[in-house]
């Protein structure tokens, strides 16, 4: 007994002098998930996400063919975070399924944020047709240093009650938009790049949005206006868009500088106009305080008799322009017959048979969903909107006829 007492305590004495090695695990906090190819799909941690998760997502390309179900939806309070150093330049985020919006019926969408998400450095494509990268409806999400880039309508859509915050983005070569707002949204939209899109920024419904501190360069339009859309622009950089910098139609009164409240807008060589008033009424837009290099206005615009010009100043270098994976659309199952569904040219160029809606006030959320890009005209002294050109006079009928089905009036035109 003595003996075995011995051998124990010697044991024991003999262990107190060795080192005591415990494994160290990293482990994150309780609220914050990592999600990487291979390991942890976004749509499997956004699934299990509650309000104050923050889910880092590491580079590598995230899409139907990795394992996600689209669209991904961010909830309430839930944080989405890539590389906001890089606009995400190394975390694709790529495909779209169908979303249901309340406003705007159904709808293809890669990402759908609600209620406090937030969204940042990620670089977000919808390939799909009419594909939307992220759609915000009645919420006030942050969105903030994304790349937005290669969808085939718009990059973000705004639409409902919504308060966002879109800060920091750069928005590349997406079909139609870089953002759309509508209804009565009032998003704030600061210090983003926009560039070589249909429109950087088409502003509809009764939307105010405050459009602050954005570059808009290289676009078709820079900004469109429609309805009775009321913006703020304040401190933005239009250059060198192939029309207008901002173009007007329908009732919209947009803000470009008050004599009490200047724009500090800066107009830089746009190509027929720095502002066009397209308005029938001809009601005037007040654009006080900018600075142009050459002032080129249509229609009624009130500014200063001799506005200040814009100094000589060079052009600053965009971001690195992303290269996007291609992700083919889905097929449609065999023993279905694909839909024969009618598409103009994104670009509305080129081609001898032009399509034009001729309503005084067309419901352009309506017709949104059933053409890519709608751009204002004047044919024939009224105010239309150019939503189609095509190659042949059949397909520019069929157009006609079924945006007519719609209780669109349309015509056709002959360059």
């Amino acid at each position: 007994m003595v003996r075995q007492l011995g051998t124990r305590l010697g044991l024991i004495a003999l262990l107190t002098l060795l080192p005591l090695t415990i494994p160290v695990v990293p482990v994150l906090a309780a609220n914050v998930v990592a999600v990487e190819p291979g390991k942890l799909t976004l749509t499997q941690a956004l699934r299990e996400a509650t309000h104050g998760t923050v889910i880092t997502v590491s580079p590598g390309t995230y899409s139907e063919a990795t394992g996600e179900t689209f669209p991904l939806i961010v909830p309430a309070g839930v944080e989405l975070k890539g590389d906001p150093a890089n606009r995400g330049k190394e975390i694709f985020v790529t495909g779209g399924g169908r979303f249901l919006s309340v406003t705007v019926a159904g709808q293809n969408v890669t990402i759908v944020a609600e209620r406090d998400s937030k969204i940042t450095g990620l670089t977000i494509t919808n390939s799909n047709k009419r594909g939307y990268g992220l759609w915000i409806e009645g919420t006030n999400a942050e969105v903030t240093q994304n790349t937005f880039t290669g969808s085939k309508n718009d990059g973000v859509m705004v639409t409902g009650p919504s308060q966002a915050r879109i800060t920091s983005n750069y928005f590349y070569k997406n079909s139609s938009d870089g953002i759309t707002i509508l209804g009565k949204a009032q998003p704030v939209i600061i210090d983003n790049l926009f560039e070589e899109t249909g429109f950087a920024l088409n502003i509809d419904g009764l939307a105010t949005p405050r459009i602050e501190s954005n570059t808009i360069r290289n676009c078709v339009d820079g900004v469109v206006v429609l309805n009775k859309a009321q913006p703020i622009f304040r401190g933005n950089r239009f250059e060198y868009n192939q029309r207008a910098g901002v173009a007007v139609v329908g009732e919209a009164l947009p803000d470009l500088g008050t004599p009490t409240s200047p724009g500090n807008n800066l107009f830089i060589r746009n190509g027929t106009a720095d502002v066009n008033n397209a308005k029938r009424s001809q009601e005037t837009i007040l654009a006080y305080g900018n600075q142009y290099t050459q002032r080129k206005m249509r229609g009624k615009v009130a500014t200063e008799a001799n506005p200040a010009a814009v100094p000589l100043l060079a052009i600053s270098d965009p971001p690195v322009r992303p290269v996007v994976p291609m992700v083919k659309p889905k097929t449609p199952p065999k023993g279905k017959p694909k839909s024969k569904t009618l598409t103009a040219k994104a670009d509305l160029t080129n081609g001898k048979y032009y399509v034009f809606v001729t309503d005084p006030s067309p419901d352009t959320k309506l017709l949104k969903t059933l053409v890519p890009t709608l751009l204002p005209r004047s044919h024939q002294g009224q105010d239309v909107l150019q939503v189609g050109v095509f190659g042949s006079a059949q397909n520019a009928k069929e157009l006609v006829d079924k945006l007519s089905r719609k209780g669109f009036k349309a015509i056709t035109q002959t360059s």
